[in-house]
Parts: C-alpha cells; structure tokens; sequence
C-alpha cells in the first residue's frame, strides 16, 4: 500500500473507534465529510483492502498492446 492509503487507513480508524469526527477526518486528509463518510464504509465492508485502488496491478483499458508498439518503433 502507498503512504497515501495508510494515512487514510489511520484517519478512518481513528474515526471508527470515536477518537476523531468525519469533519476532523477530512480536514486531515484534505477530502469532503462526503468521502470520509464513504470511505468508513468501505472500511466496515471489507477491511484495510477496501481503501487500497482496486485498478492496481492491471493494464489500463486504452494500452497500446506490444505487437502494436513493436510495430511503431
């Protein structure tokens, strides 16, 4: 995971356990309460990985493919 996501991870911890209001949350991570409110759901759903980018490790959709790249050079 990136700092990014960790800190993000702490922030909504902390919201969590009542040591930190969604206004404080997302103060800290410079977000709207709105996201902050989405994010501890996520958080509740499915854990730390819920935070974490889910396009990470995949192609992007619109990638030349390596046939086409080796055809350009």
């Amino acid at each position: 995971m990136t700092r990014e996501e960790l800190k993000k991870i702490r922030v909504v911890q902390k919201i969590v356990d009542g040591h930190m209001t969604n206004s404080e949350g997302a103060l800290t991570l410079g977000i709207s309460v709105r996201q902050i409110i989405r994010l501890k759901n996520k958080y509740k759903a499915e854990g730390e990985q819920g935070i974490a980018h889910k396009n990470r490790g995949r192609t992007p959709v619109h990638a030349l493919s390596d046939d086409m790249k080796d055809r350009a050079a």
